[in-house]
């Protein structure tokens, strides 16, 4: 009698042991995380330059503009369309975007001095490029980067990525006069001369590559995004500078999974 009952036991806990092995690969492979999304996502933020603060030497008619140039920030947007795609079972992924937006820089006049003949160098108040003082294009970009979704909860995901961009730019705008109040107080403007807008004006390669890191938060189906981007060519003919991006970006992914 006590062998049958050991026996029954045995049978019980070996069936049980079975069961519970089942439903855990069954649940298992529910929940596996594999994952593969279409996205877009829009952004703002600021464009900036390193490397951009140097001096303009123009010549126009007799006269000699000289100036320092200091580049500043401006605004900046970004819109792209991605797919992702899970790598692994534990949160890594890969990626490709391909968008466009703004690339460039913008400058202010830091000092101006102005050379005529007959009067030497004479210092220039409240100098200042006439028109929208800023080099900037449309971009279009592509991007491929690879990532890891933090899982937090079921719905909520913390995202890290890196990635390298390629793109080209369109044409940007140009930077024509500076205008400045005179030594008697009257406001006058000085064209610069075709080496001055050259210098300042135009980009030194439309074409650009470099890095961008990110970090995210994935709610459901929504992103918020925070990324840099850094590129690694010179943006303007004549002093060596690069461009640079920061930018958060909102988005929204189509599952292609159940």
């Amino acid at each position: 009698m006590k062998k049958l009952l050991f026996l029954l036991a045995a049978v019980f806990i070996s069936s049980t042991a079975s069961a519970q092995i089942v439903m855990s690969r069954s649940v298992y492979k529910q929940k596996k995380p594999y994952q593969a999304n279409f996205y877009i996502k829009a952004g703002a933020g600021l464009d900036g330059g390193i490397g951009l603060n140097d001096k303009l030497d123009s010549y126009y008619y007799g006269s000699q503009l000289q100036a320092e140039i200091k580049s500043v920030n401006q605004f900046a947007y970004n819109i792209s369309f991605g797919f992702d795609r899970t790598i692994g079972q534990h949160g890594a992924y890969w990626a490709v975007e391909v968008g466009g937006g703004s690339r460039g820089i913008a400058f202010d006049v830091k000092s101006a001095q102005m050379y005529k003949y007959g009067t030497g160098y004479v210092p220039l108040t409240d100098a200042k490029f006439t028109n929208d003082p800023n080099c900037t294009a449309f971009f279009i970009h592509l991007m491929p980067q690879i990532g890891w979704k933090f899982e937090i909860s079921d719905n909520i995901k913390f995202d890290t990525h890196i990635g390298g961009f390629a793109g080209i730019s369109l044409p940007i705008n140009d930077i024509h006069a500076i205008e400045y109040i005179n030594s008697t107080g009257a406001r006058e403007t000085t064209t610069l001369s075709y080496y001055g807008s050259y210098y300042w004006g135009d980009y030194d390669d439309t074409f650009d590559v470099g890095a961008q890191i990110g970090i995210g938060l994935w709610i459901d189906r929504f992103n918020i995004d925070l990324s840099y981007r850094q590129g690694f060519l010179d943006m303007l003919k004549g002093p060596d500078g690069i461009a640079y991006k920061v930018f958060l970006s909102l988005g929204y992914a189509i599952p292609l999974h159940k």
